[in-house]
């Protein structure tokens, strides 16, 4: 079978576009190689950093940049199903929400989240009209949808309509060398970062539904109560005036970090020199950073929202997203060492039960249903 699978949404550029779904797509090729049979499988990437060394796979770039959102959807629908079928694909996958609206083929979608349809009024309007539609239609037309968590499938069956016996739940992973760096190299880290203070981390795009602005409230409501200071890392995403607004409370103002950006190398330094994680998120798909946070050995809290309780287990403390609740749950952590040392050894043990190789898998399983 030739499996042709649409990657333009990876971008070779740091920021929003290299979170989670670039790094879904990177991986899951990485490791597709080992879970197929006699299958060929062709990716139509962007320019980006996505390399195989198996010959199963080869990877076919645009011949003209399509980093722009407009550029990009155009060229999926216009030239991309003109290139499956020159290149006489089987069976075509969509790995970021959308399949072409003339592929001509048997598809698969992935659908990561459906945030733009709970609260579109937190995504920039083009952008939530342009989703909604598209994917929508790309799912009614998909012989199979991959979820990447069971509170998405329940999404994707109320908010779209796709009959539950379609839909295929397929978690994201976490590298299995990622793991908590040696003491020495968290020391060196700190030195050259400046970080002379105990911390707590959140990772992830700034933007609305991350709850950011909630949490940084939290915390200067508990700031007297605690040493630490806030590190957010993330790239700057998209209706953020209530953050910054946020930023200037008076109780919290030089405390508080705004790191920006920080590459998926470069992450793992970042949770093991944390005292401790946090991800106050009101939605998440899946929740990528919490799975990272706890192979690295941070204790975490995560919001008791959406996908979250799935990855957390009992490897985090669950919070509700609201002010209070995160304020006590910043005191109730930092307080703690006994509750931080516990989260800290379970975390590692939950991660290892999302690898990337089992996403590969089923998705291949998914694959064979399709044809």
């Amino acid at each position: 079978m030739n499996i042709g699978i649409g990657a333009l949404a990876t971008s070779k550029h740091a920021g929003v576009r290299q979170s989670g779904i670039h790094q879904y797509a990177v991986n899951l090729i990485e490791h597709l190689p080992a879970a197929l049979r006699d299958d060929q499988v062709i990716v139509y990437a962007n320019n980006t950093p996505i390399k195989s060394e198996s010959r199963s796979i080869s990877v076919h770039n645009p011949v003209i940049p399509v980093e722009k959102p407009a550029v990009r959807v155009a060229w999926e629908n216009l030239v991309l199903p003109l290139q499956v079928r020159r290149h006489n694909v089987d069976l075509y996958h969509g790995l970021a929400f959308t399949s072409p609206r003339a592929i001509g083929v048997p598809s698969v979608v992935t659908i990561h989240d459906l945030a733009f349809v709970r609260w579109p009024e937190q995504v920039p309007g083009r952008r939530s009209l342009y989703l909604s539609r598209a994917v929508r239609n790309s799912a009614k037309r998909a012989e199979r949808v991959i979820a990447v968590s069971e509170y998405t499938k329940r999404d994707v069956i109320e908010l779209l309509g796709v009959p539950a016996d379609r839909i295929d739940v397929t978690p994201l992973g976490v590298d299995q060398s990622l793991r908590r760096a040696s003491i020495e190299a968290i020391d060196a880290f700190r030195m050259t970062n400046g970080l002379t203070i105990p911390f707590f981390l959140a990772v992830g795009n700034l933007e609305p539904r991350k709850n950011l602005p909630a949490l940084i409230r939290a915390f200067a409501l508990a700031a007297d109560e605690i040493p630490h200071d806030l590190v957010l890392v993330g790239a700057e995403g998209w209706r953020t005036k209530a953050l910054h607004q946020a930023l200037a409370e008076p109780a919290i103002r030089d405390r508080v970090r705004l790191q920006g950006f920080v590459p998926a190398d470069e992450l793992t330094l970042w949770y093991s020199a944390c005292d401790f994680f946090i991800i106050p998120s009101l939605y998440e798909g899946f929740g990528l950073s919490l799975l990272e946070a706890m192979a690295c050995g941070a204790p975490a809290i995560a919001s008791n929202r959406a996908s979250l309780p799935e990855v957390a287990g009992d490897a985090a403390l669950l919070a509700e997203p609201d002010l209070e609740s995160l304020a006590a749950a910043l005191m109730v952590m930092a307080g703690n060492l006994e509750l931080r040392t516990v989260l800290a050894s379970k975390g590692p043990a939950q991660a290892a039960n999302f690898t990337w190789q089992r996403t590969a898998e089923l998705t291949v399983e998914c694959y064979r249903k399709a044809v």
